[in-house]
């Protein structure tokens, strides 16, 4: 007798022990791992393994579904079994929130025949305890079947009820984690919108206009959304009765920008009319997908998403993004984004038609003061004309009379330059004819005008050819930019002086220094050369324009051109330009 109470006391103390390294490494597991579902399984082979039983099984309780579902399920044939709360022990117990001891499962009624038959297998002893939380509220439950040697015992209920505190925690911790999960994951999503956003809003800033800018947005737009094609489609100001592809991207983009379609045809035109977004998702079978520019360019979109353009209350038109890559379906979500899209893009389009007005209203306001500018800029060359005409006159020598009749045209070519240039300014043209010429002479040209242009001026001008070969430009223009500049001199030595005009050659690049010995830019204007159209002060009958029209001279050459003045001490004015222009 003796004995085998010693033997008992052992066995107990043998499993008290096998409890606590159980409880131990169960406890080391929740402090170091995130794996939950690990954790859960690592719990129930303790389970299994302290109740010296088969299997066990852990359910966890949906109350939204009104059912329980086995979160971990030992050696079972099947994934995933689902039971309405109440049915069978394991739901009586969630539903009830008792622990459940039947030595003989079938004699049961409770007891749910259909899983057994299912997985084949046989359960004769089962003990089934809730899991709750700390509120006293049942998320689950665990089972333990087939004993191995005899019926669950009062002890077994007081162990299992202890694993299921632990079983609790676990599952605490898990629907914690996937909720922060869920919520890093919403936080990163909207960290992605909002870096779009981001993203649009520089690209609007540093966009020199509206061509330069859809283009970069529509990929950015695709590439966030997951889309394999994309495109923005504006009203046609001239007929606003149609659309026109201003951006398309991805397979057929060129191809499709052919195509005009009519307000009201198509998810685009239907978008665009009605004002509001659209997500298709089978594009075949969705009568309003005009199907008769997919079928010309042999392109079939799969999916469709679409949402208008609007500023101010006005719809300008589209962005349509196809065919969600992966094979997907396009979601509220992306339509949420694509929406936020197309309110900065709807807003940069604004912004850019408005620059475009104004900068017409601004051209034309400025209109007389070019007729003005292009009149005093005619002075020197009717001058000169009128020069060599009264020479021809009375000149007897023919081939003095060709010399001054080539002069003649020379000057009637500068005039065709002058009036080309200035329209140019005022239709923001851009246009440079780049050709092989040599500084050496295109500076004596340039010579023989200056000193007919300082002769009655008392203007000395003085030449430092320090580079005499070869160079790639415009000379038609950079000769305006060198005589504007060399006008301003004289206009600023009205008692005479010297102007010095030299070239050299600094690393890749020509360079044109000029200096006159006048009374120097006032500060007052210092600020607004090169800015600004008809900055200007005490020059008679002058304008301004001259030095915007170098300005943009010398931008169109991809060159620089600086200036250095002093009161009283004249200015010099450094122009550089790439030697050899593309």
């Amino acid at each position: 007798m003796e004995t085998k109470k010693h033997e008992a006391i052992i066995a107990r103390l043998d499993r008290e022990l096998r409890m606590v390294q159980a409880m131990k490494e169960i406890a080391s597991a929740m402090s170091t791992t995130i794996d939950f579902d690990s954790l859960l399984s690592l719990i129930m082979d303790k389970v299994t393994g302290l109740m010296d039983a088969e299997r066990s099984t852990l359910y966890v309780t949906d109350r939204a579904r009104g059912e329980i579902w086995s979160k971990v399920a030992q050696d079972a044939e099947v994934k995933e079994i689902r039971l309405p709360l109440g049915k069978g022990i394991a739901g009586w117990v969630a539903e009830h929130g008792r622990t459940v001891n039947i030595a003989d499962a079938y004699s049961d009624t409770r007891f749910d025949h259909e899983i057994d038959r299912t997985t084949g297998y046989t359960t004769r002893t089962l003990l089934c305890v809730p899991i709750r939380d700390k509120e006293g509220g049942i998320i689950g439950v665990i089972q333990a079947l087939n004993k191995r040697a005899g019926p669950f015992g009062p002890e077994d209920e007081e162990l299992l009820a202890a694993l299921a505190s632990q079983a609790s925690l676990a599952l605490e911790y898990s629907g914690l984690y996937a909720q922060l999960a869920a919520l890093h994951t919403e936080l990163e999503k909207k960290y992605g919108e909002l870096d779009i956003l981001y993203q649009i809003e520089k690209e609007i800033s540093d966009a020199e206009g509206l061509d330069h800018l859809l283009d970069p947005i529509l990929k950015k737009g695709m590439s966030t959304i997951g889309a394999e094609a994309g495109s923005v489609l504006l009203l046609d100001e001239e007929d606003e009765g149609r659309l026109f592809f201003k951006s398309a991207l991805g397979e057929k983009g060129e191809e499709v920008k052919r195509f005009r379609p009519s307000l009201g045809d198509g998810i685009a035109g239907i978008v665009t009319s009605s004002g509001e977004p659209i997500i298709c998702n089978s594009a075949g079978d969705d009568p309003r997908h005009s199907r008769a520019i997919a079928q010309e360019i042999g392109y079939a979109p799969r999916n469709i998403i679409c949402a208008p353009l609007v500023y101010g209350g006005r719809t300008l038109g589209a962005i349509e993004l196809l065919n969600k890559a992966g094979g997907g379906d396009f979601t509220d979500g992306d339509l949420k984004l694509l929406t936020l899209i197309c309110g900065q893009v709807a807003k940069a389009i604004d912004i850019f038609a408005r620059r475009a007005e104004r900068e017409r209203g601004e051209r034309l306001a400025t209109i007389g003061q070019l007729l003005s500018s292009l009149l005093h800029d005619f002075k020197t060359p009717m001058t000169i004309i009128s020069g060599y005409v009264q020479l021809l006159a009375v000149e007897p020598d023919a081939a003095k009379r060709a010399q001054h009749a080539e002069l003649v045209l020379k000057q009637f070519d500068l005039l065709n330059i002058m009036t080309r240039e200035v329209l140019a300014y005022a239709r923001g043209e851009s246009q440079v004819l780049v050709r092989k010429i040599f500084v050496g002479k295109f500076i004596e040209e340039m010579r023989d005008l200056l000193v007919r242009d300082f002769q009655d001026h008392n203007v000395k001008l003085a030449v430092d050819l320090r580079y005499e070969g070869a160079a790639r430009l415009d000379d038609s223009k950079l000769k305006r930019v060198i005589f504007n500049i060399a006008r301003n001199a004289r206009e600023a030595m009205p008692r005479g002086g010297t102007f010095t005009l030299t070239t050299a050659v600094e690393g890749g690049d020509l360079v044109f220094t000029m200096t006159d010995t006048g009374e120097g830019v006032p500060e007052e204007i210092a600020g607004k050369l090169f800015k600004h159209a008809f900055v200007t002060q005490g020059k008679a009958g002058g304008t301004g324009l001259g030095l915007a029209v170098v300005k943009k001279i010398v931008d169109e050459h991809g060159g620089s051109i600086t200036f250095n003045s002093s009161r009283g001490r004249g200015t010099t004015f450094v122009l550089r330009i790439p030697l050899q222009q593309p």
